[in-house]
């Protein structure tokens, strides 16, 4: 391959969980198990039972599962383990999962219980241990045990006390992945090169039924995906259309694909006991051949020295029965051989294909992400996106003894950062494609899935709506973005260029610490000009060339330039010719006076760089923790956080505070300071109750004693006249603090005692913190703010959450 560099990845560690049956115990079996029908045509989903249980016994309790199970990680720590579900519970999850009916709270508790059967004891203890290093953790759970092998692990929740339930398959550093063999992890290899010389895609379809599949969608995206400037010319792409048993083996042995794309109709066939697609009769095209999972896999076998990922774009493509684990299409392929498998274990919609497609291609081959990592970010990207809950819990990784991507990849997530030129390209080949509506519109409509977003692009180009996907990943959150940015007088393309320049180096490291930096980003006012006000201040010209760098040179740059004596500039001059300036300006010189009435929001370091854009412009600040903080005009409007993008509406939030004053009739301004004190504490992670109340109400007599009053300092003044910083570092401590309604502070360190009879709904995922408030404030009537320490913001009022702020 001729590619430039390489893509800088975190140390993953690895958790591998075999869970095997103890030696003397029978195989699970019962006659309630679900079976699953679906042809080619109709594809209705049924559920049968097959009436073989004695007349004195119900079908619910046909079966009762004794601790018979063995659970070995990393082949040194072992444990046994009790199966945790009746034969009911499993037949309830199962079938509303295929019927699109499993409501997230059943899956939550489903996932809990598998949580705690396969992660217990010591076990557990291990996964704490890896998860708590803060790398990137990948967990395989292998098994060959049909009954173990057929349940939903993708659902596992852990319910790690003190934090909010959370799926394993959405965990931001976790890759959850399946096996049906224990492998020797000491040969595991971490970085396997995907293809040789290039790499070769074989893309079938095939669609011989009357219900109609979009393939043309599909094949116009993948080819956006590859042939977007840059174009990645080491990727050969070979389209099979109406393929047939024949025809596809034909194709396998003559193009000797990398990765083998099957998207067709398929199901599970219970009289056979296999699994099974609908390709094209071999001597008809429009009659359907429902080819099992083992003729599949034998046709498969025969190319499997060049084949290392299949992906089967099916319905029920990695559903397996209960009787045999080698029944279903995704099993079979990866007991053939096949390093990694995907596929999806229940229904998939054709919309959903699309999108999993668009972005499987584009994290593996233009971000250079792991197969294990890709589908990490497919999943969490279902999920936040709003996609049905078994499409979300339903893409299936089998995963074998090595971990699968591009290597010696040029960071290609650069490409509109670091290469100007490539972004220009990019603008103007998808304004060319303006002239072509239904290349434009097969992109917006099937990858971008506006739906009722729609409202929100009115005024934008679809090059707006297609760069605010591209670069946030989200498409509300871009197009708030750029509407905000727009609003601002700002260009929109220079400002994704530092957005996306500014999320790259927050995932860098330098000597194992994070960069800290700042952008800012204004236009120049020919009538108050910023660059005649500052021009004494510049250290440093940029030059035309700055985003034609490599990235080296630029974390070099950022590294000087650490936000707090320096700040990048750039300077819009002419918005029509989209010409800028960008130097390096010290802000050592600004008046510090005025400096210190900047609202700091938990970083003092940074109001300098607020200062600036006080009035207009915008600020993109790293604060060295792999964030990126976006501000303008004194609010900050989103965030990049635990790699995701997140909208930080603080106009809602005023407009929640101030409903919340006209309710409780306090002052609105002491209740927005102290929410602005709750944000300075969440952004340093520290836990924090701030509670305010209404004269007389007594929250102190319902406290343990112990609580500190002895606090002329911050009596004498209110909330208000203290820095964020300066009030946090003077309360520092556990427990509560109590302000009275006019904002002075009467006591730090309180302990709630409320009553055990006060009734309250509590919030799921929350702790005591939170529950003491949340009855005090129903007791007393006051005003509850809580911050968790991982950083969420809950506001009580009479027992109940106001908002929260996540």
């Amino acid at each position: 391959m001729n590619n430039k560099g390489k893509r800088n990845t975190e140390e993953v560690l690895d958790l591998q969980i075999f869970l095997t049956r103890s030696p003397g115990y029978e195989p699970f079996k019962d006659e309630g198990l679900p079976s699953f029908v679906i042809a080619g045509e109709g594809r209705e989903q049924t559920a049968r039972y097959r009436d073989t249980i004695s007349s004195n016994q119900s079908k619910e309790n046909s079966f009762y599962i004794e601790p018979g199970y063995i659970a070995i990680a990393n082949s040194s720590v072992v444990e046994e383990v009790a199966f945790p579900f009746s034969a009911k519970a499993v037949l309830e999850i199962v079938n509303k999962l295929e019927r699109n009916q499993a409501k997230l709270v059943e899956c939550m508790e489903f996932g809990i219980k598998l949580f705690d059967f396969a992660i217990h004891g010591s076990i557990r203890d291990l996964f704490r241990e890896l998860s708590n290093q803060g790398k990137i953790l990948r967990l395989t759970i292998s098994t060959s045990i049909p009954e173990l092998a057929m349940l939903p692990w993708e659902l596992m929740c852990d319910n790690k006390s003190g934090s909010f339930p959370q799926f394993l398959c959405f965990h931001p550093k976790l890759r959850f992945c399946r096996a049906l063999h224990l492998f020797n992890r000491q040969e595991f290899i971490p970085k396997k090169p995907l293809g040789d010389d290039e790499i070769r895609i074989l893309f079938a379809t095939a669609n011989p039924t009357t219900q109609y599949l979009d393939f043309s969608t599909e094949a116009r995206l993948l080819d956006f995906v590859l042939h977007e400037s840059p174009v990645l010319s080491d990727v050969k792409l070979d389209i099979l259309s109406n393929a047939s048993s024949n025809s596809l083996r034909e194709r396998l042995l003559s193009f000797r694909p990398h990765i083998l794309h099957l998207s067709c109709h398929g199901g599970y066939n219970r009289k056979e006991n296999f699994g099974f697609v609908v390709l094209a009769y071999y001597n008809n095209p429009k009659q359907p051949d429902y080819v099992n999972s083992y003729r599949l896999a034998s046709i498969i076998q025969e190319a499997k020295d060049s084949i290392q990922i299949a992906v089967i774009s099916t319905c029920y493509g990695a559903f397996g029965g209960e009787n045999s684990t080698f029944s279903g299409v995704a099993q079979l392929l990866h007991a053939g051989g096949i390093n990694d498998v995907i596929a999806l274990n229940f229904r998939v919609m054709d919309s959903t294909s699309h999108a999993i497609l668009a972005n499987f291609y584009k994290y593996l081959l233009r971000h250079g992400f792991t197969v294990e990592e890709s589908i990490s970010q497919i999943r969490r990207f279902l999920f936040i996106n709003g996609y049905s809950v078994p499409e979300s819990f339903g893409l299936t990784l089998y995963q074998s003894n090595a971990s699968l991507c591009r290597v010696e990849i040029e960071d290609p997530s650069l490409r509109y950062a670091a290469d100007s030129k490539e972004f220009d390209k990019t603008l103007q080949k998808l304004e060319e494609s303006l002239v072509r509506p239904s290349y434009l519109d097969s992109k917006i409509s099937e990858l971008l899935d506006l739906g009722d977003l729609k409202y929100l692009t009115k005024g934008l180009s679809s090059v707006d709506i297609i760069l605010a996907y591209k670069i946030f990943n989200n498409i509300s959150i871009g197009i708030k973005l750029i509407k905000e940015i727009i609003s601002s007088n700002l260009d929109k393309d220079l400002f994704l260029k530092l957005t996306e320049l500014a999320r790259i180096l927050s995932q860098r490291r330098n000597e194992r610490k994070t960069i800290s930096t700042s952008l800012i980003l204004k236009t120049d006012d020919s009538e108050n000009s910023y660059f005649e006000q500052y021009k004494n201040n510049i250290v440093q010209s940029l030059g035309e060339n700055f985003f034609d760098s490599d990235i080296k040179t630029l974390i070099e740059k950022a590294l000087n330039v650490n936000g707090e004596d320096k700040t990048f500039v750039f300077l819009i001059t002419d918005k029509k010719k989209k010409l800028y300036k960008a130097f390096v300006q010290d802000l050592g010189s600004l008046d510090s006076e005025a400096i210190q009435d900047i609202d700091d929001f938990g970083y003092p370091r940074w109001n300098r760089v607020q200062f600036l854009i006080r009035e207009s412009g915008c600020a993109l600040i790293l604060p060295g923790d792999s964030r990126v903080k976006i501000i303008a005009k004194g609010e900050q409007l989103a965030e990049f956080r635990d790699g995701e993008w997140r909208f930080i509406d603080f106009k809602y939030y005023k407009l929640k505070i101030n409903e919340l004053a006209q309710l409780s009739s306090f002052d609105e301004n002491i209740l927005f300071n102290t929410f602005q004190k709750c944000i300075a504490a969440s952004e340093l992670t520290r836990g924090l109750t701030l509670v305010i109340q209404l004269d007389g109400q007594g929250v102190l007599e319902r406290c343990h004693p112990g609580y500190i009053e002895d606090l002329l300092d911050l009596k004498e003044k209110t909330i208000m006249d203290c820095g964020n910083k300066e009030y946090l570092d003077r309360i520092a401590g556990d427990n509560a603090v109590i302000l009275d309604r006019n904002g002075h502070t009467l006591a730090i360190k309180a302990a709630f005692a409320p009553q055990a009879s006060t009734y309250v709904i509590p919030i799921p995922g929350t702790g005591t913190r939170h529950l003491s408030a949340q009855k005090m404030t129903k007791e007393t009537k006051a005003i509850a703010f809580v911050v968790s320490e991982d950083g969420p913001i809950t506001v009580f009022f009479q027992g109940k959450s106001v908002f929260r702020v996540l």
